[in-house]
């Protein structure tokens, strides 16, 4: 299993005991832990990825508000930025600009 080390400039961990890091380690496609390079080597041999090296990153950050949509609040307009499928298979574009 190879594990990616992923670099960027700031990695906002949402952990107020450690708010900021440099690193990011994945392997199989969940987050083993965020730090510096240095401390990520504890997860053993890891492929450095800068891709993202002048960015700014938020791991495992998912949008958990569009569960609301499933239900009853469908007979209000969709402003979502994505499309989606409402519960009668009509698929609701997204909002892509203000206008």
């Amino acid at each position: 299993m190879t594990t990616i080390a992923y670099a960027a400039r700031r990695i906002i961990t949402m952990n107020p005991n450690r708010p900021f890091a440099t690193h990011v380690a994945v392997r199989d496609g969940r987050i083993l832990g965020a730090g510096s390079l240095e401390e990520l080597k504890g997860w053993g041999k890891l492929e450095l990825d800068e891709r993202f090296a002048n960015k700014v990153i938020l791991p495992g950050f998912v949008e958990g508000h569009c569960h609301a949509f499933e239900g009853g609040v469908w007979k209000f307009p969709y402003v979502g930025y994505f499309d989606r499928i409402s519960p009668d298979g009509t698929r609701c574009k997204g909002l892509k600009s203000i206008d």
